[in-house]
């Protein structure tokens, strides 16, 4: 086993699958992972690295050592990052979406539609908050407002749009699903979505319970029906399609 210290900045919690996302909540992570970078543009040098974060340069040293060059030699990094003389460390995939405060999640492949809320949590229980990211078998959607989150995840979760959901995805893959279900935006002003939103954030509070909270249940697909019947009758003032399915021919 390989004991090492390393600086705290860099480890962040991360959240993985299907089944660490519950409707409107996660299970909150118990792993963690070492974020070296937070662009795959400009990223800093080596020398600079290893100047502000010591510790965590001689973990990566120890380990392209050990392995025979493992990490200089992934694909994704001779591919996309080595061109640019990025640190044999760097990852891919990342940016400022990454590290936004507020996430809805959603599983690539899962037997059922589910969305959640990630947010932020401890590494260990007495540690301090740190923003979860998100593992490459979870989409998510960012924002830096927990209230527009909120509101998007309330939408994805009512009944009519997670069957329509379920209904066209294919092979249980909903990555792109943003693409293909027409969702309005948050309004601050709109008292509809402020009510939407205040139930998701009741309901998100607990561990959800359908059978024991059928109420609740019940009042966030009304209320997201209206919303949803708000938005259609807008676009039928002028003249355009609803909140339902895109052709695969116009997402993207």
């Amino acid at each position: 086993m390989h004991v090492f210290e390393i600086e705290e900045e860099l480890v962040l919690p991360i959240l993985k699958g299907s089944a660490s996302i519950t409707r409107l909540g996660i299970v909150p992570p118990t792993i963690a992972a070492i974020i070296p970078n937070h662009t795959v543009h400009r990223i800093e040098s080596e020398t600079t690295f290893a100047s502000r974060y010591p510790l965590a340069h001689a973990h990566f040293t120890w380990v392209e050592k050990e392995t025979h060059g493992a990490l200089s030699s992934r694909s994704t990094y001779r591919r996309m990052l080595a061109t640019t003389h990025a640190p044999f460390f760097s990852i891919y995939n990342v940016g400022r979406y990454t590290f936004a405060p507020h996430k809805v999640v959603w599983a690539e492949i899962s037997r059922t539609f589910v969305a959640g809320i990630a947010s932020s949590c401890p590494i260990i229980p007495s540690g301090p908050a740190k923003v979860i990211v998100p593992d490459h078998k979870v989409y998510f959607a960012a924002f830096d407002e927990l209230e527009p989150a909120m509101f998007l995840c309330a939408l994805l979760n009512g009944a009519v749009v997670r069957s329509t959901i379920d209904a066209i995805t294919e092979k249980l893959q909903v990555g792109a699903l943003l693409d293909r279900v027409c969702l309005p935006p948050f309004d601050a002003s709109n008292t509809l979505h402020q009510t939407l939103v205040s139930l998701a954030l009741e309901c998100g509070s607990r561990r959800w319970d359908l059978a024991a909270d059928r109420a609740r249940s019940e009042r966030m697909d009304e209320v997201v029906l209206r919303v949803l019947g708000e938005m259609e009758e807008q676009a039928h003032q002028v003249n355009r399609s609803t909140w339902m399915v895109k052709s695969p021919a116009s997402s993207g």
